[in-house]
């Protein structure tokens, strides 16, 4: 008994010994080799032309990924991807095993850009091919996110995003199913909704919209029926209904000081993703109800009217029945049909149309001055990009830039550079709505009082017997701080008594 106790005790401590030193070994070749071989397999399955892994670990039956960085190639379905704290199962056994089984993978900050359409129909399918694999020997059972990121579109007619959302996907049959809770979304001039609900489903055909629910303030936006078909030119199709939606949420913040109000609206999603034309919006607002749209005198043209007509205000001048049609995309905005009323203060029909200004036209400062586009000193934008590129590259502070010795923090610094670029390029659109050109005309008819007190205004202005009130042609051109400047230089000239 004492000898085969002996016998054991021996076998325990050769067994300990052999065990140690497997892990040993395990630790210092196979984790290498591990990796080596999950970063090949990653960048093969996903596309990457780049990609790094920082902060690897396995323990206590998890496996754990401090960041993960990859750049997409053209065939593929993102640009530019980052990841914060992954975590799965990874069981000591699970070395050994043919199939690795995941469970749910936990990622606590994801940021990717996606391509917004493809190159040609074989660069669409190989997106697709990409996207909807379903790897060897490894198995999940869902995607939770916690912060989520994602952007898209490659000009401001196509640019959208989602920000701050969480994100729980799983796979179906035939795709994925991404369920959004929280955070924002944008698309053009429908800017920071907040997710009410967003449920996607990501088949080969395309995505569909199962629920697109957003509120904005007390306002609700809806998408119904939305699909973006797949291929080179991804086709959008869809309504969108606005309900209570403020006009200060939908206008660039250059026209706030102009216009006010709420508005309802059914509108018809049309375009692309990966086109010039962009993604647009066709369909009817409606002033009924609570709904009223709001012109103050902050147009040279209202203030004028107050300076001269002492018997009616023009201070605000609140529109609360009528419709109007917009068409919104190629870097335009077309409102037409307008048939609007202020009750007896002003009634409004026309035309108008909104669009990015012209390479040879100037641009204009935050204060109306316009400059060319050959004054660069004056563009704050573009001063700053040159500024954000210049200290990535490491020409400014070095505190505020990775060590370039570090060679795993190398793809991290490009993400950010690129990340930095999209926020600058957000900005540079907003900074341009400064200079976009308003075309069109409009026919205002106000009291026949008007102009009582005005003799010449009544001689160039009077009456028409028709409708008993007086008509005038207002003149839509040029930029926002120009707009009616002229018109309004005629009644102050003619309008003394």
């Amino acid at each position: 008994m004492f000898h085969f106790l002996k016998l054991a005790s021996r076998l325990m401590v050769f067994l300990f010994v052999v065990i140690t030193l497997w892990v040993v070994i395990v630790k210092n070749t196979g984790e290498e080799r591990f990796v080596e071989d999950l970063s090949e397999s990653l960048q093969s399955k996903f596309g990457a032309e780049e990609l790094q892994i920082k902060g690897l670990e396995k323990k206590q039956g998890s496996f754990y990924i401090s960041k993960l960085a990859m750049i997409g190639a053209t065939d593929t379905f993102f640009s530019d991807l980052e990841i914060s704290n992954l975590t799965c199962k990874r069981g000591f056994f699970d070395d050994f095993r043919s199939e690795w089984n995941l469970g749910v993978i936990e990622i606590s900050k994801l940021e990717v850009s996606v391509h917004a359409g493809a190159d040609s129909a074989a660069a669409a399918n190989a997106m697709a091919d990409v996207i909807l694999q379903i790897p060897d020997h490894v198995t999940m059972d869902s995607i939770h996110v916690e912060d989520v990121s994602i952007s898209w579109g490659y000009s401001a007619r196509t640019r959208g995003s989602i920000d701050g959302s969480r994100m729980r996907a799983r796979r179906m049959d035939d795709g994925w199913k991404l369920i959004f809770a929280g955070g924002n979304f944008s698309q053009n001039w429908l800017k920071d909704l907040d997710i009410v609900e967003l449920v996607v489903e990501v088949k080969r055909e395309g995505l569909r919209f199962e629920k697109a629910v957003f509120a904005k303030n007390k306002g609700s936006v809806v998408f119904e029926g939305l699909n973006i078909k797949s291929g080179q030119q991804p086709i959008a199709t869809g309504r969108v209904l606005l309900q209570n939606i403020h006009i200060s949420d939908l206008v660039p913040l250059v026209a706030r000081d102009f216009i006010e109000g709420q508005i309802d609206g059914d509108l018809k999603v049309t375009g692309s993703t990966n086109s010039s034309q962009g993604v647009g919006f066709f369909g009817t607002i409606s002033l009924e109800g609570k709904n009223y749209l709001t012109l103050r005198d902050q147009l040279p043209f209202l203030r004028a009217l107050s300076v001269v007509d002492s018997l009616n205000s023009y201070r605000k001048v609140i529109f609360e029945d009528g419709s109007l049609r917009i068409r919104s995309g190629g870097g335009k905005l077309e409102v037409d049909e307008v048939e609007i009323s202020a009750g007896q203060t002003m009634q409004l029909t026309g035309s108008m149309t909104v669009r990015e200004p012209k390479a040879d036209e100037a641009l204009v400062d935050s204060d109306g001055d316009k400059f060319t586009r050959a004054i660069r000193a004056k563009d704050k934008v573009l001063n700053r990009m040159e500024l954000s590129l210049r200290t990535a590259a490491g020409a400014g502070d070095e505190s505020d830039v990775e060590s370039k010795d570090d060679e795993n923090q190398t793809l991290f610094s490009k993400l950010g550079i690129s990340q930095d670029s999209r926020k600058i390029a957000i900005e540079a659109a907003t900074e341009l709505t400064r200079s976009y050109r308003y075309e069109g005309e409009f026919m205002v008819t106000l009291p026949d009082n008007a102009f009582k007190r005005s003799p010449q205004l009544q001689q160039i202005y009077p009456v028409s017997v028709d409708i008993d009130r007086i008509k005038m042609k207002v003149p839509i051109e040029g930029v926002l701080f120009d707009l009616t400047g002229a018109l309004a230089d005629e009644i102050y000239k003619n309008g003394g008594r």
